[in-house]
């Protein structure tokens, strides 16, 4: 129930680009998993919800929702699917917005680390081509 409610609002924050829904399904998330302690098997979020959310937050230019987010998906033990790349691609766009906003060495190590996350997710999806073909 608690998914399809966050699912929605993570849809309707989509569709008319409004931040308001991705915030209320934001602290839903949080209120979910502070109730299990931890973001792992027992949550009752599913991890597609959790990367979902942290892409719709890095379109609205809401870092702080989607580092908190991904936070949320790496603490556990994150299922080896597409979710995972996306997470990994959404972890290098993160790294790719404080390059930008950093002095030139700084910047540097941070484009660097986001490199990391697109080859990451780049070696997943390439060691599973017949199921994730982006």
């Amino acid at each position: 129930m608690i998914n399809q409610t966050i699912a929605s609002l993570l849809h309707k924050a989509r569709v008319e680009d409004d931040v308001k829904p991705l915030r209320e399904a934001f602290a839903h998330i949080q209120s979910a998993c502070n109730a299990s302690e931890t973001y792992e098997s027992e949550s009752p979020i599913y991890s597609d919800i959790v990367v979902s959310c942290a892409e719709i937050a890095l379109e609205q230019d809401q870092p702080g929702i989607a580092q908190a987010c991904l936070y949320l998906y790496f603490m556990g033990s994150p299922p080896r699917d597409q979710f995972l790349s996306r997470a990994y691609f959404a972890k290098a766009l993160l790294e790719d917005g404080i390059a930008r906003t950093r002095p030139l060495h700084d910047a540097a190590d941070a484009a660097i680390k986001a490199l990391s996350y697109i080859m990451l997710g780049v070696e997943f999806a390439r060691s599973s081509p017949q199921r994730y073909d982006f």
